[in-house]
């Protein structure tokens, strides 16, 4: 997923800012740094997001090698 879930967490963080300042009646843009900040988190979350996505592919390809034997022979 890569750069898609850092795009789509970086948008959900700023989503969550302008939605609580619809729910507390704000304009949606009151506080531009909050949404800017949002966004940053969600992009680093993302990011955190894909690193382990990425880790835990290649983690589950090795275990299915080694249960298939083909890692004993490898070696």
């Amino acid at each position: 997923m890569g750069a898609g879930s850092i795009v789509y967490f970086a948008v959900g963080g700023a989503f969550s800012a302008i939605y609580s300042n619809a729910l507390r009646r704000l304009p949606y843009f009151s506080n531009p740094g909050t949404v800017m900040a949002c966004s940053a988190v969600g992009a680093t979350l993302g990011f955190a997001y894909s690193n382990y996505e990425s880790k835990r592919k290649a983690e589950t390809q090795a275990a299915v090698q080694l249960l298939n034997g083909k890692a004993f022979t490898e070696l």
